[in-house]
């Protein structure tokens, strides 16, 4: 396991945090931000450090990215942050479904998910090196 990979994945646990902290349920409302990188075409680029091909890191990048709703309004911030609770799941929970808690609690579900991808839960490099791209995908689309 490469502490390089954990030692990202707590700072963007502590970066989440701190961006979760400030929000209120009207700015929950607001629609997300684009991811704002366009996908790499298949095979193009240099391997990431965890050796995944350019075309994986974009289908990556693409299922992190929160759908428009039905009728094409972008997402809002709360369902960007509730696709990133459900695909934490895929990854380290078994896809059970993550609980409808209220707004106060979804920075806590998303730090909780996010933690359990950390090796000294059990995480492995990928499942942490994946966890880290979701939680920075999550974080440009608050910005």
């Amino acid at each position: 396991m490469s502490a390089d990979t954990a030692a990202d994945l707590h700072a963007e646990i502590r970066r989440l945090r701190i961006r979760l902290a400030g929000l209120g349920p009207a700015d929950l409302d607001r629609p997300a931000a684009a991811s704002g990188a366009e996908p790499a075409a298949a095979g193009s680029g240099p391997p990431a450090a965890s050796g995944e091909p350019s075309n994986v890191r974009a289908a990556v990048r693409e299922a992190a990215a929160p759908t428009p709703a039905p009728g094409g309004s972008p997402p809002t911030r709360r369902e960007a942050i509730r696709a990133a609770l459900s695909e934490l799941s895929a990854l380290r929970a078994d896809g059970r479904p993550v609980p409808d808690l209220g707004d106060r609690v979804l920075g806590d579900q998303l730090v909780v998910l996010l933690s359990d991808c950390l090796p000294a839960y059990g995480a492995t490099e990928a499942e942490c090196a994946r966890a880290v791209r979701i939680a920075a995908g999550l974080r440009r689309a608050l910005a």
